[in-house]
């Protein structure tokens, strides 16, 4: 057997050494994106904007059956590196 998992490696398995199987991932999943904005962003309105595009994307037909939920928006982390 071969699962793949969640950052791309490939393993491989004899069926005689599985004995248990949990599968997490069927018909569920979560997508994970970074979005990089200046320092001087109002991060009240970027996170507005985020949640305007994820509106769209639930009322048009062709992506509001594949998503299963909202956009959550977890917080926001800064970087002290410039240029």
């Amino acid at each position: 057997m071969r699962l793949r998992g969640g950052q791309g490696a490939i393993h491989a398995l004899p069926f005689s050494q599985i004995k248990t199987v949990k599968n997490l991932s069927r018909d569920f999943a979560y997508a994970v994106f970074e979005v990089r904005v200046p320092f001087s962003a109002d991060v009240d309105e970027v996170t507005q904007m985020i949640r305007e595009v994820d509106a769209e994307l639930l009322a048009d037909f062709r992506y509001r059956r594949e998503m299963l939920g909202p956009v959550e928006v977890w917080g926001w982390t800064g970087s002290t590196r410039t240029g």
